[in-house]
């Protein structure tokens, strides 16, 4: 059978980059035409051009190359639009106000929202079941819902400034069947909608897009939460005015029924995502983390493939003024892509550009990979970064200053992917200082904390490359 053109192009490029371990392939027939070809040799373990062609194996995986002496760090002038707010930012805290209403979010748990209304969910309470009340909730409800076992207990909520938050423990909203609305488990269209110390699971229906929350509204607070063994945590619509903010949460064992489509998190077009001292892990095909906002915060998270077999650790398929920051990341053995953070592969559609990737630990027990994917043609901004294993910094345009590539490092418990950096590491002190983009500094403010809250980090003498200072006050 006569191959596809498509095929016979891609394999034609096998062969004619015997050389070239990842890259553009530039291919030129007979008639002059020139084609420009993605292909990752590593990757390929033959290559067949069918009848009365030839066959041929790839040569083995060039190791990478040394990194290079880091240029002399500077303000990166190519700086996104930030909101004025962002030079307001201390501590621990997000960068740029949430704008969500206080009412909804108050952190006093005795006083209800904006309706003075506090509705308890739970055996023997005013409702049994959440959705009992889902339909009927007014604007401006907290929903108090007991700790316990929510078994096929669905709920769609219209109603804006609403909180809904676990009390007495963490209850536990469990699909065996598939929602009938064929979309999640719980799904939520008002504006200023705070969820907090909720489990989902078990959210699986036929397009393969079921998830814990699908959120349908202007904006979303979720904190505290944990979403495993669905097709996905969380998912959006496209709404450019968008903010959704996930906090202190854990998305894991995501259930992919053979389709890459679905991923720990999937939002969609939106103005702000952030994404802040969570936890990702065991997640297989697909994304862990996916988002196409204008602005993405992916900042002290650990985002970990494990022994599952994820394709991207993080994307931002559509540009957008992107900061990764301080993050522990890690490609698995059994990844099915050598990528770990992408950016622009699906074209920027007029949004901010800007990718600035800081001080993260990336430890990549996969055959090869490559730390940053950027096909924006802006150039990214990747520094202080610490990466282990074979790995290169770059493929695309990006500035590199000061990133550590070690074949191994010290870590306090690599096998149990603890990567805080142990005596006599080689990362200790190696830092540079880098400087802002626009209002917001390059510079790692926490560290990664999960179950526990972020902490402050305070380098001692020189700052640490990557993710974690070592030592802390006792060092």
């Amino acid at each position: 059978m006569r191959k596809p053109v498509w095929m016979a192009m891609i394999l034609a490029a096998g062969l004619a980059a015997a050389s070239v371990a990842h890259g553009d392939v530039i291919i030129k027939l007979k008639n002059g035409v020139e084609i420009k070809v993605p292909v990752n040799n590593d990757d390929i373990a033959s290559i067949n051009l069918g009848e009365g062609g030839k066959s041929a194996s790839p040569p083995p995986p060039a190791a990478p190359a040394a990194p290079a002496t880091p240029a002399r760090p500077a303000e990166y002038k190519q700086a996104p639009p930030s909101p004025e707010d962002l030079a307001k930012a201390k501590g621990p805290e997000l960068p740029g106000a949430s704008s969500f209403k206080t009412g909804a979010f108050g952190k006093d748990t005795a006083e209800g929202g904006g309706s003075g209304r506090i509705i308890h969910v739970g055996p023997g309470k005013d409702y049994e079941r959440l959705g009992d009340v889902a339909g009927s909730l007014q604007n401006g409800d907290v929903v108090e819902i007991e700790g316990g076992l929510y078994l096929n207990d669905f709920a769609e909520i219209a109603a804006s400034d609403v909180t809904l938050r676990g009390v007495h423990g963490r209850p536990h909203f469990r699909a065996t069947v598939g929602p009938p609305n064929n979309k999640g488990i719980w799904v939520l269209s008002g504006d200023n909608v705070s969820v907090d110390n909720i489990e989902f699971s078990g959210a699986v229906v036929p397009d393969l897009n079921g998830a814990g929350i699908r959120y349908e509204g202007g904006k979303l607070d979720v904190r505290n939460s944990s979403f495993h063994h669905n097709q996905s945590g969380i998912l959006t619509i496209n709404r450019p005015d968008m903010v959704v903010e996930i906090r202190n949460s854990e998305f894991a064992y995501r259930v992919h029924a053979g389709s890459g489509q679905a991923h720990g998190i999937y939002i969609g077009t939106a103005r702000r995502v952030v994404v802040m001292n969570s936890y990702f892990h065991h997640n297989d095909v697909g994304h862990h983390i996916k988002v196409r906002g204008a602005e993405n915060w992916i900042l002290y998270n650990k985002v970990t493939d494990q022994n599952g077999g994820a394709s991207y650790l993080i994307e931002a398929p559509n540009c957008g003024a992107t900061f990764v920051i301080g993050n522990v990341l890690h490609k698995g053995a059994n990844a099915e892509n050598s990528n770990a953070v992408s950016y622009g592969a699906e074209g920027c559609e007029g949004k901010p550009l800007g990718l600035y990737v800081t001080s993260n630990t990336m430890v990549n027990d996969r055959h090869a990979g490559t730390f940053v994917l950027n096909r924006s043609g802006a150039t990214a901004f990747v520094a202080n970064n610490l990466l282990v294993g074979r790995i290169g910094v770059s493929d695309g345009p990006a500035k590199d200053v000061n990133n550590r590539i070690e074949s191994s490092e010290k870590f306090v418990d690599r096998a149990g992917y603890d990567y805080h950096l142990a005596k006599d590491a080689d990362a200790i002190d190696q830092g540079v200082k880098v400087g802002n983009a626009g209002k917001t500094s390059l510079m790692p403010a926490n560290e990664y904390g999960f179950p526990k809250p972020m902490t402050p980090r305070k380098a001692l003498g020189k700052l640490d490359v990557g993710a974690f200072e070592y030592g802390g006050a006792a060092r």
